[in-house]
């Protein structure tokens, strides 16, 4: 019986410790080594194979990519759709305004 207790009482506090350096982490308290060091993993990981940068960034960057695509798809359209306008003897276009044209500068 006391051993079954000494057992669960050590994973808890074990548990404890990591919950803390994970917070501390998140928290920008601690570096990801000194994180890994507390929870005793190995040091030599390259952080492009964790899950943040496999599956958060990436996906960031492809949200980006395909932003920017539709932003360049549709100023191409817009300025195909747009007439050219014609410009004047005075250098002003041709456009009217209420179905006039401003005629004093001629």
């Amino acid at each position: 019986m006391y051993s079954s207790t000494l057992t669960k009482y050590r994973s808890i506090q074990k548990i404890k410790l990591e919950s803390h350096a994970i917070q501390k982490y998140q928290g920008n308290v601690i570096t990801l080594d000194e994180a890994r060091r507390e929870l005793g993993f190995d040091n030599e990981v390259s952080e492009t194979d964790m899950y943040a940068f496999k599956v958060t960034l990436e996906s960031q960057l492809e949200q980006i990519d395909a932003q920017a695509d539709a932003s360049i798809k549709t100023s191409k359209e817009t300025m195909q759709l747009q007439p050219a306008q014609q410009s004047s003897k005075d250098g002003l276009d041709e456009r009217s305004f209420n179905g006039k044209r401003n005629n004093r500068l001629e």
